[in-house]
């Protein structure tokens, strides 16, 4: 059965290949155009480290909200177990049974804290990435104003920057995309899926949908910036000589 996980890794796994082509990326990219004041090892620095601190604040952050998800999932299924039928089967399996109620909250009480020790660990990789990502991104954005960086070999390194962002963004949306419908189609007939609960695909849903929504905007941010840049900036004004 393929869970919103096999989905989910399915779309990193893809994700991850540009990280193994991207320092060969970097270095071809702008070879070919001079550098005098050499900016293009500058530049492959700061685009290099603002692509892997996106992506990794992106599944962090990912990773808080299925955490928080698998909490909430847990604790209603807890509720849902503990609010059943009082039948004498059921009275009579409880009281022969040795985990009685104290028992199953300790359990439950076990997990809730495993999930939110990830959810924890996941956030203070967000936190770190994100830093990094805003440290680099304001270097890079004034690297982009400095006279003579239009169609530069430090330009060019920016520009490949940008196209890359897009198409990982663009694979971790498309497999985002296909675990929010798989997930919706859970929650909807989870006898088909043999899903233990409805909660399962509701989770699943919530969660890739909200990788697929930050993949859409960073793919949008970097297609947005990358055609911008296309465009050679404006001449500044010289008022013509006086006699």
């Amino acid at each position: 059965m393929f869970t919103g996980g096999a989905f989910v890794g399915l779309s990193v796994l893809f994700s991850l290949v540009p990280l193994v082509l991207i320092v060969v990326v970097f270095l071809v990219a702008g070879r070919g155009e001079p550098d005098p004041e050499g900016r293009r090892p500058y530049a492959s620095y700061l685009c290099a480290v603002s692509f892997v601190a996106v992506f990794i604040a992106l599944f962090a952050l990912f990773g808080v909200a299925t955490s928080i998800a698998d909490v909430v999932q847990s604790n209603d299924d807890f509720i849902s177990s503990s609010s059943g039928g009082f039948s004498s089967d059921s009275i009579s399996s409880q009281i022969t049974s040795s985990r009685g109620p104290t028992a199953r909250v300790l359990e439950s009480s076990s997990s809730d804290d495993e999930h939110w020790n990830a959810a924890v660990q996941a956030g203070l990789i967000a936190v770190a990435a994100l830093a990094l990502l805003v440290l680099h991104l304001r270097r890079l954005g004034a690297m982009t104003n400095e006279a003579g960086f239009f169609r530069s070999a430090a330009w060019r390194v920016h520009q490949v920057f940008l196209y890359l962002v897009c198409f990982v963004a663009v694979l971790t949306l498309l497999g985002a995309a296909v675990s929010t419908a798989y997930g919706g189609f859970r929650a909807l007939a989870p006898g088909v899926t043999s899903t233990g609960s409805r909660s399962d695909g509701v989770s699943q849903l919530v969660t890739s949908g909200l990788l697929a929504l930050a993949a859409g905007v960073i793919y949008q941010w970097a297609w947005t910036a990358a055609q911008r840049n296309r465009l050679a900036s404006p001449e500044p004004f010289e008022p013509p000589a006086t006699a």
